[in-house]
């Protein structure tokens, strides 16, 4: 019984003294908090525009991309062929933008690791003389 009341006198003890020595420290945590989610708030409306912006651009690159259909690899046609339906629905939230927008980072990703992958071996052939 001895043992006990030490340690919740202990325990005591130390949850008095991180109050008292915490109230600013937790203040200083709510108001990072509170920051941090009125950034990600601004973040989130910035992406918002930028996914509308892109879906207005998108049957431009669409069209593109379908000139090239035979260059193209088939991750980079699939990534193309999602983004045809999510941009051609009516169905237009936060969600679809959000998901457009990914889907259009990795076919930006896909198509330049293409380009990266069949140039790059060209290039270094012609550079290597002066090398």
């Amino acid at each position: 019984m001895k043992r006990i009341m030490q340690i919740v006198l202990a325990l005591g003890l130390i949850m008095g003294l991180m109050y008292c020595t915490g109230c600013k420290t937790t203040q200083q945590v709510r108001d990072d908090l509170v920051s941090w989610s009125e950034s990600d708030i601004k973040n989130v409306e910035t992406m918002r525009l930028i996914s509308d912006n892109l879906r207005e651009t998108w049957p431009f690159y669409s069209g593109l991309i379908d000139g090239f259909y035979e260059l193209i690899s088939h991750d980079a046609l699939e990534k193309k062929t999602a983004l045809d339906k999510i941009y051609g629905t009516d169905d237009w939230d936060d969600r679809a933008a959000g998901q457009a927008l990914a889907l259009r980072a990795r076919l930006v990703y896909e198509l330049t690791q293409q380009g990266v992958d069949e140039l790059l071996p060209g290039f270094l052939d012609l550079v290597k003389p002066f090398i």
